[in-house]
C-alpha cells in the first residue's frame, strides 16, 4: 500500500516525491513541483531524508577535483540509487 500525504494542493504520493527529488537536487524541477516537494518534506521524514542524502551525495561528488563522470556512469549511478531507495522503502513497509 502506498503512503499518501494530504496536502493543500491535493494528494501527493511519496513515490512521486521520490522521483521529483532527483530533479530537485539537479535544479531541474518546475516551480510548482518544487513548492509541493518542499511542503511535503516538512511533514514526511523519509522523503526529507532522501532529499538530504541526495544533496550530500551531490555535494561530496562536487568536492572531487577535476573529475568528470562519464554520462553512462552518471545515468547508472542514479538508476542504482533509485533502485536502492525503492528497496529500502519496501523493507521499511514490512
Amino acid at each position: 500500500m502506498r503512503k499518501k500525504v494530504k496536502k493543500e494542493a491535493g494528494i501527493c504520493e511519496c513515490l512521486e516525491i521520490q522521483e521529483w527529488a532527483v530533479r530537485f537536487v539537479e535544479g531541474d524541477l518546475g516551480e510548482k513541483e518544487r513548492q509541493e516537494l518542499l511542503i511535503h518534506i516538512q511533514s514526511c521524514y523519509q522523503c526529507a531524508r532522501l532529499v538530504r542524502s541526495l544533496k550530500r551525495t551531490v555535494h561530496l561528488c562536487q568536492l572531487i577535483p577535476n573529475y568528470d563522470v562519464p554520462e553512462h556512469t552518471h545515468h547508472r549511478l542514479w538508476e542504482n540509487l533509485k533502485k536502492a531507495i525503492g528497496k529500502e522503502k519496501n523493507s521499511e513497509r514490512k
